[in-house]
């Protein structure tokens, strides 16, 4: 059997990465990729099996996980893609803490099974990967490459725990960023200072809130303010009370969004 060494797979995946310029077409490309090398060992072993078991053993634990682990991992790049909220930092925060929470879970169901590789122990290996004992199948990887005479009981689970430690560190790194842009955007925003009144601003709050200019109108008024307050650092404890203090005005109960208005309207006849 010809078997390709991780070497390989990384300058074919950079190569592929080098080529195309689409991130799903990337990924479609790698798990293509990976396919048809898994698929190349499925009809090998077919038609001639191992010499012995710890041949068996070997591409079990070792070989076919570097072609499957990349198959799991640029999976799950794809449905990472094509599922991530494509606005509202709030949502895109969300939906990756989701995932990271969706691993840590997978991580704690194989604790044990974890612990058995990380320390290298080989005493069960015989039941983990030979298809002796593959009836006792416990992947949830079926839709990657579950065949009987092509899978182990652990051999699928092995490369889900590889693969889930990259996507992990992934999805760390792309919360970083959120965050990093969310720092940077407020650093920005702290460089303007809000020189009208409180009530003002509140009026601003309310207006925006009413008027559904964040995420469609799927966001709580505190939450509106609490950006405001991170912004301008504006105590908004009694924003309620000042809103009951602006709804009893004699004049005009939106003074600053009319004056807001008729300055607009005076510029834009101006120019």
């Amino acid at each position: 059997m010809v078997l390709v060494t991780e070497n390989e797979v990384k300058n074919e995946i950079q190569e592929i990465e080098e080529t195309f310029l689409n991130k799903n077409t990337i990924y479609l490309e790698v798990i293509k990729y990976c396919r048809n090398i898994l698929e190349k060992y499925r009809k090998e072993i077919y038609l001639n099996g191992f010499p012995d078991t710890p041949s068996e053993i070997l591409f079990f634990k070792v070989q076919k996980q570097i072609p499957l682990t990349y198959l799991v991992y640029y999976s799950n790049l794809y449905s990472y893609l094509n599922n991530f909220p494509k606005g509202g930092k709030k949502f895109q925060e969300n939906f990756i803490e989701l995932e990271i929470n969706r691993l840590n879970n997978f991580f704690q169901h194989e604790s044990e099974f974890s612990r058995y590789m990380e320390l290298n122990h080989n005493h069960f290996d015989e039941f983990y990967f030979t298809r002796k004992y593959n009836f006792s199948l416990s992947c949830k990887t079926h839709h990657y490459f579950r065949d009987l005479n092509f899978s182990t009981s652990h051999d699928l689970v092995l490369s889900e725990l590889n693969a889930n430690g990259l996507y992990l560190r992934f999805l760390k790194k792309e919360l970083e960023n959120i965050n990093d842009s969310n720092k940077a955007n407020i650093n920005i925003a702290k460089k303007l200072e809000w020189t009208e009144s409180k009530a003002a601003l509140i009026e601003l709050i309310y207006a925006l809130h009413e008027q559904k200019a964040f995420n469609g109108g799927r966001v709580d008024l505190k939450d509106i303010a609490s950006f405001f307050q991170n912004v301008y650092d504006f105590d908004n404890a009694d924003m309620y009370k000042t809103f009951t203090e602006l709804k009893s005005r004699k004049k005009s109960q939106t003074q600053f969004l009319d004056e807001l208005s008729f300055n607009l309207s005076s510029r834009m006849r101006e120019i």
